[in-house]
């Protein structure tokens, strides 16, 4: 029912000098007062707060007891019904390749944890404790090596990753808002994984210097340095190296225009678009680099059969991603250096611009990065040598001052 009320409201204006002054008048304002069944079977009645008008009361009255009737009819209702839901319209609208990453995701961590929970019952106390769970939890990043006497590596996962969980359950648990009738989302309540902030430095240690990659790169199979150090001075994503074949490449440049992944239901691979509009772009080689790729084209076209369209790394067939981690992993073993991702070449191709003084929009287009703000955003807080020439450059400032006194 729609109750009409004169309420008295503070005005605020401004007089003739600008002074601003307060002044009450009485408007009429409306709400809503209805009785509804909780879901526990309990019979209330509900009083809302003022609306403007006698529609918007309405809607806000028509709209909470929809909400009401959901409870009672969805009472019960388990985390396992909302994830079907989820993993069907997550297939019929999302591409192929994100839909096994994300799904792997939520398979080996999150619905197993909830599956026979109801979700009324899941509340901000449930997901800090499913995050203290991820937190002690632990995978093998390296497999031990019994012939070459090297242990396994047993790591805990990074806060991107645990923070990409979070959001996922987040999305999954935003299904039982829009159609059982949950009241909030416990996992936006709660909020994402809190880290020590020397966690978060660790990973943003994600890339190798300049003395690094040439370390990394002596110790490298021979068969893969040409690889290593097109991703190291191309900052190309991994996706876009392994799809990019000789007719992509003109002698002076290279031409990223694609994207490549084998995370397909078949297990072969899949030739897609590159992640972004701005992703599409032309990367200018250095000397070095064309050398290293005339040099392999040159080898390449020796064999029987070769073509333009052949991949660069890979030939008729592109590389293996699993093939190339394991190369990378038994090189940083051997040169004993730290422990960078694939990805990882990218972030150290723009460490190398960025402590070379190179302008950071010049950067942005060369990764193929969306606009400078997502470049300055995820790069420069990763080279506090920067913050070196900023107070370097002040002091000269300070000295200069002195000399003219």
């Amino acid at each position: 029912m729609i109750q009409e009320y004169k309420v008295k409201e503070r005005i605020k204006k401004k007089d003739a000098a600008g002074k601003i002054t307060y002044k009450e008048k009485e408007v009429t304002k409306y709400r809503f007062k209805c009785y509804y069944t909780t879901a526990s079977g309990e019979r209330k009645q509900k009083c809302s707060k003022y609306y403007p008008s006698r529609p918007k009361a309405k809607a806000a009255e028509d709209k909470f007891l929809l909400e009401c009737e959901n409870r009672v009819h969805f009472h019960g209702v388990k985390f396992s019904d909302l994830y079907k839901m989820y993993k069907s319209d997550l297939i019929n609208n999302t591409e192929e390749s994100t839909v096994i990453t994300k799904l792997s995701k939520t398979d080996n961590h999150i619905r197993d944890y909830f599956k026979d929970m109801e979700i009324e019952k899941i509340t901000p106390l449930t997901i800090r404790q499913w995050q203290m769970f991820m937190l002690d939890k632990e995978y093998i990043a390296q497999k031990e090596d019994k012939a070459k006497n090297i242990p396994a590596k047993i790591n805990k996962y990074s806060k991107t990753y645990l923070t990409e969980l979070h959001t996922l359950l987040t999305s999954i648990l935003d299904y039982g808002i829009r159609y059982y009738g949950l009241i909030h989302n416990p996992a936006k309540l709660q909020g994402n994984f809190k880290m020590k902030r020397v966690e978060k430095v660790n990973e943003l240690e994600n890339f190798y210097t300049l003395e690094e990659f040439n370390r990394f790169i002596s110790y490298a199979d021979p068969e893969w340095t040409d690889l290593f150090n097109f991703l190291y001075y191309t900052g190309c994503r991994c996706g876009e190296m392994m799809a990019a074949t000789w007719k992509d490449y003109d002698g002076k440049s290279i031409n990223i225009n694609k994207s490549l992944t084998r995370k397909t239901k078949t297990g072969t691979y899949l030739i897609k678009s590159v992640k972004t509009t701005s992703s599409s772009r032309i990367i200018d080689l250095s000397n070095n680099l064309i050398q290293i790729l005339n040099k392999r084209k040159e080898y390449e076209k020796q064999k029987e059969c070769f073509d333009d369209g052949w991949f660069i790394f890979g030939g008729i067939s592109p590389i293996s991603e699993t093939s190339m981690r394991r190369k990378a992993d038994a090189a940083m073993i051997d040169a004993e250096l730290k422990h960078i991702t694939i990805h990882g070449f990218r972030h150290s191709h723009a460490s190398l611009l960025i402590n070379g003084g190179m302008n950071i929009k010049l950067i942005s287009e060369r990764l193929g990065h969306a606009s400078v703000t997502e470049t300055l955003d995820t790069y420069t807080h990763m080279f506090p040598e920067q913050r070196d020439v900023c107070v370097a450059y002040l002091n000269s400032l300070d000295t200069t001052k002195e000399s003219q006194k």
